[in-house]
């Protein structure tokens, strides 16, 4: 077309950009918003439905830019993520195993803009101990991309939990480290400070330590009735883009494997039963 007949980025009626500069107007998009936040805060919504029946149901996530120095929101829900998983395998198979996908939406200004912008892929994996690890792996898919971007897995550890995080070429990135003897890992639900919070250590490729996730647990009330959790997590300011979305999907891969509740109350999986 003309140059100056139409504005960079709009198109005439009826003719459409080619693809890849879709895929690439959504990677610059994404980029923009997840490098624009100092932090991040995954809230875990309560479903009444489970709540009422006992059932697990599939999860559900918000995601917002973390309060500073705060396990708390602030502003605007950023991005939404949705559990995809069968009936079964929610309610029958251990953490270790569980095969779920998980639909993670970047949320425009209205519905209308909204659009997935990654998706996360965990496969059923028959685990015994330190064979067949549980891993999640993460692609940016946004406007028909399909992107890898690295993944996750859950490293066998006898006493405490460990977690590590890979990048595109399959080289660790960094490790989440939480040890078992914190106050909120055997008192969840008391309003002391202590028994509210689980803190875990991020370490790079080289033992360095540089960053903290934290997970809060609710209050009394909130925690008796559903095992909803919440996470907030500072980022260092040279984490780029890819890196804060692994820590995004990691602060969920830990939710599953380390809190997630079956039917009756009791966590399944190869962890001590807190």
């Amino acid at each position: 077309f003309p140059p100056g007949q139409y504005p960079m980025g709009q198109f005439p009626p009826g003719q459409y950009p080619p693809t890849n500069y879709i895929v690439e107007k959504a990677f610059t998009e994404h980029k923009e918003k997840i490098m624009g936040v100092e932090g991040i805060f995954v809230k875990q919504k309560i479903d009444l439905m489970e709540v009422l029946t006992g059932c697990e149901i599939e999860n559900k996530y918000e995601v917002y830019r973390k309060a500073p120095g705060k396990v708390k929101k602030a502003g605007k829900k950023l991005w939404k993520c949705k559990e995809k998983s069968g009936c079964y395998s929610r309610q029958c198979m251990t953490n270790e195993c569980r095969p779920l996908n998980i639909k993670i939406v970047n949320l425009g200004s209205n519905d209308e803009y909204d659009r997935e912008c990654m998706f996360v892929e965990r496969p059923c994996t028959c685990t015994f101990l330190c064979c067949n690890r549980p891993y999640a792996k993460v692609f940016f898919t946004e406007d028909g991309g399909n992107q890898y971007l690295g993944k996750i897995t859950d490293p066998y550890d006898c006493c405490n939990y460990s977690f590590k995080i890979y990048d595109s070429q399959d080289r660790i990135a960094f490790t989440i480290f939480t040890t078992c003897c914190q106050c909120a890992m055997c008192c969840s639900g008391c309003p002391c400070e202590p028994c509210e919070r689980v803190t875990f250590q991020v370490t790079d490729a080289n033992g360095n330590m540089v960053a903290t996730i934290e997970k809060k647990n609710k209050d009394c009330l909130k925690s008796a009735i559903s095992d909803a959790d919440n996470f907030g997590m500072d980022f260092c300011a040279d984490f780029d883009w890819e890196k804060r979305s692994l820590f995004l999907v990691a602060m969920m891969f830990i939710d599953f494997m380390m809190f997630e509740e079956k039917a009756g109350g009791n966590r399944q999986g190869g962890y001590i039963d807190v």
